[in-house]
């Protein structure tokens, strides 16, 4: 499983951190890359094959 931390631009929602492990997420999202006021979201990825999704709503620095 993969969390992206994503950043939206003009263009779009850019991925600025990911973190990848195996089973517990619980802890391990470091937002020190978060160096810029912005709107943030987060996403989750299961697997490279499989769809991704998101928490609903965004948040900032």
């Amino acid at each position: 499983m993969a969390v992206h931390i994503e950043k939206k631009y003009w263009y779009g929602w850019k991925s600025v951190a990911s973190v990848s492990y195996k089973n517990d997420a619980r802890g391990k999202v470091s937002y020190h890359k978060i160096s810029a006021d912005g709107t943030y979201r987060l996403r989750f990825i299961s697997d490279p094959t499989a769809y991704s999704f998101h928490v609903w709503g965004t948040f900032n620095k």
